[in-house]
């Protein structure tokens, strides 16, 4: 017992000392000699002078020597408290802004942790063949890939001379040297056509390695996509970790990142100003219905990346149309979607494997209902939309509708708030390193976010999930967790949202949906 008693009593005097510390650091930020001299002053000449000259004005006597001691005395005690409450006060802000900051530093090693978890768990999953290429798209679309990593990443899939040349543009690139356009024509066109006539390799793959030999790297201004439907299928999940898998929790811990570092998220929004109440209301429901459309149309394409990866597959390339015309373009995708499901064997797998498979599918059914249930009631609303009266052959250009810019972020408060319950979260978690745990970390990350972003709105879950992700393949793991946050800060800061290709691209979808469906 006495070994218990010597620790807990070294632990209070680190605790006292680091106290003391801190007081004597909040008393130097304080100026202490500088205002104590002020105290000094004010109660004493400039107290003195105050109270004879009034005492004199308003009886003509001179005061008495008890009373001037009296009021210096007073004055006295009263700056000198109020100098000690405020090193006291500056001591206690200055103690939990460094625990502040710390939950936040342990947050983000945190997060990275799990990252990456959850891809080395992804890559063991997979078939050898598709584990390779996915390892090496990882490495080609990284933002600084050394040129190892590039001869490795192309010698898995290319021949010898691919590899090397990619090296070699990659060494060009680096220095900022010119590559020879005659000098190397031959060779690039030989490896590019090498590249492209490997039928068994994923387009997006391809296009990475297209990139690495004509020397072309990897913008931190893009940013990554996102797994598509990955905020959407954690939410409906109803804390069932097995309705969503690691991309979509790696995306969710990502966007926290994003988030605990500021970033903003653009998109948006119409603002109606028609004249009668019954046009006004009509016009929202058919918003509204159109991005349910939307955000269940991006779900199940998740969904069926789901599908393929617990398949142990790589996904096909599905060449989606943009939801312009949701009348036409919805359902065409969805046949795309239903046909790739078709061509998995369910008789190559085992029995658990099945089962997964079968509930992904019945949930992707469900969703498919859903989608042509809702293209019914959008096609009764805007039916319903022109036999109004006087209705407005351009909405836009009438000034009924105005587009406005909105953003998604964090406030500071809400930043501190949400590491603090991450780190909680976290402390009372066990080992941290499976796939439950991973899962479960990001399902209590979606909670944490539902009020502060109000992810009840269609609107904001839409924006997020096809807004590209900061690039963080650049922060290695031996890194510090302050080089962390602040790579974390300057990436997340770094994703360009072209503000006005958005308003663009917003107003023509807008104008045309309306279109389409009164040419019908």
């Amino acid at each position: 017992m006495k070994p218990l008693q010597d620790k807990d009593l070294f632990a209070s005097q680190e605790v006292n000392r680091s106290y003391l510390s801190d007081l004597m650091v909040s008393i130097h930020r304080s100026g202490f000699k500088t205002t104590l001299i002020s105290i000094v002053w004010t109660a004493g000449p400039i107290t003195v002078v105050a109270i004879l000259l009034g005492y004199y004005f308003s009886h003509g006597t001179v005061v008495p020597f008890s009373t001037l001691i009296y009021f210096s005395i007073y004055v006295f005690i009263v700056g000198l408290s109020g100098l000690i409450s405020k090193i006291i006060l500056d001591t206690i802000r200055m103690r939990n802004q460094e625990r502040s900051e710390q939950a936040f530093l342990n947050v983000i090693e945190t997060a990275y942790d799990k990252l990456r978890q959850a891809r080395n768990l992804k890559f063991a999953a997979l078939a050898q063949n598709a584990k390779q290429e996915m390892i090496s798209a990882f490495l080609l679309s990284k933002s600084h890939p050394s040129t190892t990593e590039i001869y490795v990443a192309m010698q898995t899939h290319f021949s010898e001379k691919a590899a090397r040349f990619a090296e070699l543009m990659q060494i060009y690139e680096n220095n900022g040297i010119p590559a020879d356009a005659c000098k190397f024509s031959v060779q690039l066109h030989e490896i590019r056509q090498e590249i492209i006539s490997q039928e068994h390799l994923s387009e997006n793959f391809k296009y990475l390695a297209l990139r690495k030999i004509e020397g072309d790297h990897i913008s931190l201004n893009e940013g990554v996509s996102r797994n598509p439907g990955f905020l959407t299928k954690v939410l409906n999940s109803g804390g069932q970790l097995s309705l969503f898998d690691t991309d979509d929790a790696s995306d969710i811990i990502t966007l926290s990142l994003e988030l605990l570092a500021g970033r903003t998220i653009y998109f948006f929004k119409t603002i109606t100003n028609f004249d009668h109440l019954a046009v006004e209301k009509l016009f929202k429901q058919i918003e509204t219905t159109r991005q349910k459309i939307r955000l269940k149309h991006w779900l199940a394409y998740g969904l069926v990346e789901q599908i393929y990866f617990s398949s142990k597959a790589l996904s096909p390339e599905l060449p989606l149309k943009n939801l312009i015309h949701i009348q036409k373009d919805a359902p065409a995708n969805l046949h795309l979607m239903q046909q790739a499901i078709k061509e998995i064997h369910f008789n190559d797998f085992n029995k658990d494997t099945r089962q997964k498979l079968k509930n992904l599918i019945y949930r992707f059914e469900q969703t498919t209902n859903t989608i042509y249930s809702l293209i019914k009631r959008l096609d009764a609303l805007m039916l319903k939309w022109h036999k109004l009266e006087n209705t407005p052959q351009n909405i836009l250009d009438d000034q009924k509708v105005q587009v406005k810019l909105a953003s998604i972020q964090l406030e500071e408060k809400s930043r501190l708030a949400l590491a603090q319950q991450l780190q909680d979260f976290t402390a009372n978690q066990s080992t941290g390193d499976t796939e439950k745990d991973i899962k479960a970390y990001a399902l209590y990350i979606v909670k944490c976010l539902i009020k502060p972003l109000n992810l009840e709105n269609p609107l904001i879950i839409y924006a997020i999930e096809v807004s590209n992700a900061a690039n963080f393949s650049c922060v290695e793991a031996n890194y510090s967790a302050k080089q962390k946050a602040e790579l974390t800060h300057n990436l997340s800061k770094t994703v360009y949202a072209n503000i006005r290709q958005l308003k663009k691209r917003f107003r023509e979808n807008l104008i045309a949906q309306y279109q389409y469906y009164k040419m019908d």
